[in-house]
């Protein structure tokens, strides 16, 4: 099935049920109770860690792959340029289908829909509000960068960050906790996806950066040359 059809289908699946998901919405909800129980704990008048940590998470959607793509390109490093490039196709596939799925359900947001919200960073808070697409982004970074690592000392941190991302858009007033799990969904699913073409990511990097011989490149990238020197029939001893 092509890629980009499986990329449909997933979103129109997940479009159909969030649209289940998001009707909870009542004043007696589950989902609204957590939402106030999470907004209830925020200081209208001060400006603490999660005010800080949703100022920087436009960097850090932006800067993840930038930065990659630049260390990967200055410094010849085919694995680096290769997360660079899945970062960049995911968040833009994420922001895609984000949107779709905004336009397809049409929930309000909170501080629209109920009283007594606290809210603060409305004007990161444009158009609808189910999924989160600073959860979904922040899911998606994680999953890419996870992945491609596979390192605990990687993997933890990054998924503590997007989680609290993803929390503080709770706490912010901005989301209700369903919008920030079905953004987690999204962004980590379209990565798990596009994971499946990362050879192709791989050949592709290596070509940009003009590495032709196979071992150097598995040295420059991460990949074990021992693979490389065994699929060019070189004898290991």
């Amino acid at each position: 099935m092509p890629f980009w059809l499986r990329i449909t289908l997933f979103v129109m699946f997940a479009a159909r049920i969030s649209s289940d998901i998001s009707i909870a919405q009542e004043p007696d909800s589950f989902d609204v109770r957590l939402f106030r129980l999470v907004n209830s704990q925020q200081n209208p008048d001060k400006n603490g860690f999660f005010e800080i940590l949703d100022h920087l998470a436009y960097p850090a959607f932006i800067g993840a792959p930038a930065g990659f793509l630049a260390s990967g390109a200055i410094n010849e490093n085919s694995q680096n340029f290769q997360t660079g490039i899945m970062l960049l196709i995911s968040e833009g596939l994420t922001l895609a289908g984000t949107g779709i799925t905004k336009i397809a359900v049409d929930r309000p947001r909170p501080f629209e829909a109920l009283e007594g919200v606290k809210v603060k960073h409305a004007w990161s808070a444009p158009g609808r509000s189910f999924p989160s697409g600073h959860s979904s982004l922040a899911f998606s970074i994680a999953t890419i960068v996870s992945l491609q690592y596979g390192k605990a000392s990687v993997s933890v941190p990054l998924f503590v960050w997007a989680t609290l991302t993803a929390y503080g858009r709770v706490y912010l007033g901005v989301h209700y906790p369903t919008d920030v799990l079905a953004g987690a969904v999204l962004g980590a699913g379209r990565s798990l996806l596009l994971w499946q073409y990362r050879d192709s990511f791989a050949n592709a990097s290596d070509d940009i950066l003009g590495i032709s011989d196979p071992v150097t490149a598995a040295a420059m990238s991460g990949r074990p040359v021992g693979i490389s020197l065994i699929s060019l029939k070189i004898p290991i001893h």
